[in-house]
């Protein structure tokens, strides 16, 4: 019978967790465990844990244990790295244990950090943040100063002989265990109650997690384990570079801003800078109140949101601005910080003899869709081009020597594919950095594996038109069925002539940009900000006659009575007017329950696989749309937002067609296919190591045969209703590095 855990531990530890990662945190010697409190479902009084004490579910059959907590993967490497080698407790399977956090995320659309979801979820217990803070101080070594009045406190005098080497380590550790008195070991053991409190208040009004979404995360769970192998002697090379870096984010910042500001660092010069150059609505997203009085901000939040606003609206911030937000947020998260983050992360495997990075997944890490998110060294935000001559820029940087050769040679190819007014790429070394991370994941470098790679074709322009179940859709499925190029169709259609693959600009212009931008009822913002990023500038007329060609060949899709934006939202606004009746747009079914959430609401969108995605507290309101008019539309509460400081009410969304049909198809695409690929390609027995969206990686001493079992396995179709007519498509590589072909 299982017995149901809610378990929280607090650490201590010389390693900074938020540079190394939960899994070199885990296995640091100094890393400790200093307490732990839990909640055994049924009862009403927490178990609590200190060293010395008695292991506190001993009258629990180890094998019926199953831990729920609030990221429970850091409670498991703790629990097996730490409490069972050093205080004998018994070792538990990765099955055993639940995480709260990515259940929230998955079932509820709720945040992934457990001081907001408290509030989130209108719950009773939230998280103590003065005892935060408190735990920050517990979990490092004391300060300089506690250090020093412990040894005066505590004179000891050590000769270096052999012998006396523990007790001076001893004595040293003792010196920087100063500051846990019996008063703040107290203090933080109630600071954990807390945190169990809150997460099972939070745990017990979720919908229930259960298979195959539970099997997905345990899978999940095993490739952040296996990890990936990484050229740890590239990336500290790379990292070399951190200073030409910061020298080239501050040399731009001068040049936009005419010298007002110099550094990142200068936010009052940043703030009268930006300021007087952006709208009132831009203005107002960098607002917040300290104690009712408004000021404003360019943090890594805000910067995120000004950014995102340009995504929908490439005028929605002067360029020169906008260049200047961009470049603020590269030097905040640089090229070289993933290299950095590489270096810091590795964790040496002795018996393989190779470094390896693990925990790179989030589960449902964007909440919404039920996406993976990345962590640590981001996979999901990598520049997709790799060098032709990466073997040899990276052995050059290696050796130090010719690497501007190579650098040279990489930006005369680059240009050389290009019109003249497209020609920026830039013969430096942190450009050319930028574009050899993929390839610092490898295969093994002592010849037992190499890396196969398998990505779906155009998935999301596959997906949608299969969700909005239209026979005008066909026509479009049909092309995917023939193994034909979308892109060159799109563009064909706007061109009014046939593209072919020799047409390249035609092709991305007409082809690629408007499938990327358009699916999703964006319209000449979405397009232009787009476009800006492959480095193209179009007149406005022309993008109109792109978007609304786009919309008028594509019916099926476009915001008109019988499109499958209008759809989604109609029967999205009828769950809600009648709760408990299911309505349905294509594939997608509507219901709304006023009483999910322990009161809070919820509507909910039901994919074919059976998931659910979650729309927290949605309701019909008047909204204000982008050109000022007011109409009735949806609402709902974001869990990846917060309130701005010294408000309470939780931050709401807009929800229209086009946001529906992205979150079904993402949700889809890149969330239930790959999750059944994920198991399948398990059970084939394929080393999965990695993923990106579409993309599924693994580890094999065959790479050819390989490739094309991996090929199979993501080509097989879904046992949904409705799936045998879904297009499926998928493209091979393998090689030692990732994305350098064999």
């Amino acid at each position: 019978m299982i017995v149901r855990i809610h378990h929280d531990k607090e650490t201590y530890s010389e390693t900074d967790l938020t540079v190394a990662g939960a899994y070199k945190y885990a296995q640091c010697p100094t890393t400790d465990c200093l307490l732990t409190s839990g909640l055994v479902e049924g009862e009403r009084k927490l178990r609590r844990w200190r060293p010395g004490w008695d292991y506190p579910y001993d009258d629990i059959d180890p094998r019926d244990i199953e831990i729920h907590a609030w990221n429970s993967q850091f409670e498991r490497l703790v629990w097996n790295h730490i409490m069972v080698p050093r205080y004998g407790w018994p070792k538990l399977k990765r099955h055993q244990f639940v995480c709260v956090s990515a259940q929230a995320r998955s079932t509820a659309a709720g945040p992934a950090k457990l001081d907001t979801a408290g509030h989130f979820f209108r719950r009773k217990h939230t998280k103590d943040n003065k005892g935060h803070l408190h735990m920050l101080k517990m979990c490092r070594p004391a300060t300089e100063k506690q250090q020093l009045d412990w040894v005066k406190a505590h004179p000891a005098f050590f000769t270096p002989r052999p012998q006396e080497r523990a007790a001076k380590l001893a004595y040293e550790n003792a010196a920087k265990r100063a500051h846990h008195t019996m008063e703040a070991i107290d203090r933080l053991h109630d600071y954990c109650d807390q945190d169990v409190w809150t997460e099972y208040d939070i745990a017990r009004i979720l919908p229930p997690w259960e298979a195959p979404e539970l099997e997905a995360f345990w899978e999940s769970e095993r490739i952040n384990d296996h990890g990936i192998v990484v050229d740890v002697v590239f990336a500290r090379a790379a990292c070399a570079y951190a200073e030409d870096e910061k020298a080239y984010f501050a040399r731009r910042i001068v040049e936009l801003t005419g010298g007002a500001v110099e550094t990142p660092r200068q936010f009052e010069r940043i703030k009268a800078w930006a300021l007087p150059r952006m709208s009132d609505e831009a203005k107002e997203i960098c607002k917040w109140y300290d104690n009712g009085v408004p000021k404003h901000s360019f943090d890594a939040d805000t910067r995120a949101n000004l950014l995102n606003e340009c995504a929908i609206d490439a005028y929605f911030l002067d360029e020169d601005v906008q260049e200047f937000i961009e470049v603020l947020d590269m030097a905040g998260k640089s090229t070289i910080a993933k290299y950095q983050a590489i270096v810091d992360r590795a964790v040496w495997h002795e018996a393989e003899g190779v470094w390896r990075v693990h925990g790179l997944y989030m589960f449902a890490g964007a909440a919404q869709s039920g996406r993976y998110s990345s962590t640590g060294i981001q996979m999901h935000n990598m520049v997709r081009n790799v060098p032709a001559n990466a073997p040899a820029l990276i052995k050059a940087f290696k050796q130090d020597k010719g690497v501007m050769r190579e650098v040279e040679a990489w930006a005369d190819g680059v240009n050389a594919k290009k019109k003249p007014e497209q020609r920026r790429t830039l013969a430096e070394p942190v450009h050319a950095l930028g574009q050899l991370v993929r390839p610092t994941i490898t295969g093994c470098p002592h010849d037992d594996f190499d890396l196969a790679w398998c990505d779906w074709s155009s998935i999301e322009a596959c997906v949608l038109p299969w969700l909005a179940l239209d026979s005008r859709a066909e026509d479009r499925l049909a092309l995917f069925r023939r193994g034909e190029d979308i892109y060159l169709k799109t563009a064909s259609e706007l061109c009014g002539r046939k593209i072919t693959k020799e047409d390249e600009f035609e092709r991305q212009v007409y082809g690629k940009l408007p499938e990327l931008t358009c699916q999703y009822q964006g319209w000449t913002g979405a397009f232009a900000a787009m476009a800006k990023n492959y480095g193209l500038t179009l007149p406005e007329n022309e993008i109109v006659k792109i978007v609304s060609g786009w919309r008028e060949a594509n019916p099926w899709a476009a915001d008109r009575e019988d499109g499958f934006w209008v759809r989604l939202e109609r029967a999205a606004m009828l769950a809600i007017e009648r709760p408990g009746a299911s309505y349905a747009a294509g594939r997608v079914n509507y219901l709304y329950d006023p009483d999910a959430l322990d009161g809070i609401g919820a509507l909910w969108a039901e994919l074919p696989s059976g998931r659910r995605l979650c729309y927290p507290d949605a309701r019909i309101q008047v909204v204000t749309t982008k050109w000022g008019e007011d109409k009735l539309g949806i609402t709902a509460m974001k869990g990846a937002w917060r309130p701005k400081k010294g408000e309470t009410e939780w931050p709401r969304v807009g929800i229209y067609g086009g946001l529906l049909g992205e979150n079904a198809c993402q949700a889809v695409a890149t969330g239930d296919l790959l999750n059944e690929a994920l198991l399948r390609a398990a059970d084939m027995g394929l080393q999965v190591c990695a993923h990106t969206h579409d993309e599924i990686m693994i580890e094999t001493p065959e790479p050819e045969r390989d490739a094309e079992r991996l090929k199979t396995c993501m080509l097989e179709k879904p046992r949904w209703p409705g799936a045998d007519a879904l297009p499926l498509r998928a493209d091979v590589g393998y090689g030692y590095r990732y994305k350098v072909k064999f």
